[in-house]
């Protein structure tokens, strides 16, 4: 399954989150971020620039759905 990564606005967008609220929940090592019970991977390219794995979010929120 190819990647389809977003920036922080959109990944935010996805989550009712402020891009912001991202970068506060990323964990120490920078790699991950934990917010609502989801733990997202971040990639980060050449100039700090954070993307995210659109498919890996949705299929994130479907599971916390599920788990209601």
């Amino acid at each position: 399954m190819p990647w389809d990564l977003i920036s922080s606005t959109e990944a935010a967008k996805l989550l009712f989150v402020h891009p912001a609220t991202l970068r506060r929940y990323e964990t120490s090592d920078g790699k991950w971020v934990e917010i609502y019970g989801m733990r997202i991977r971040v990639y980060r390219f050449d100039g700090g620039q954070r993307r995210y794995d659109r498919n890996e979010i949705i299929r994130e929120i479907q599971r916390l759905k599920k788990a209601r």
